[in-house]
């Protein structure tokens, strides 16, 4: 199905375009909350940008906007990305990452 990216402007595949984010990413294309094509997406996330990708805590419940939370994360824990965090284990926002890392007397899992 062709639809046309909310960022370039242009016309894409959304088969295609979630092939090429998953891939490059390891994030869901899905929870993309902006229509976008595969190479933009990728660079707003290698960008940083708020407001296009948000995820669920699997602790908590609540939905957040990652990259606010891994800034947040990165600050608290001096510089680990939240997501690195996350290993294997459960999706958490940064309030629910922080205190598992408090728990963890700042061991990274």
């Amino acid at each position: 199905m062709k639809k046309r990216c909310e960022w370039g402007n242009h016309l894409f595949d959304v088969d295609e375009a979630r092939e090429i984010f998953e891939d490059e990413t390891q994030l869901c294309y899905d929870n993309l909350k902006k229509c976008l094509c595969g190479k933009c997406a990728c660079e707003l996330i290698s960008d940083e940008e708020i407001g296009i990708y948000f995820e669920t805590c699997e602790k908590c419940g609540i939905e957040f906007d990652l990259m606010e939370h891994e800034a947040d994360f990165q600050k608290y824990s001096d510089g680990l990305r939240l997501r690195d965090y996350w290993g294997q284990g459960p999706i958490l926002c940064s309030d629910c990452a922080i205190e598992d890392f408090e728990n963890n007397e700042g061991k990274y899992k």
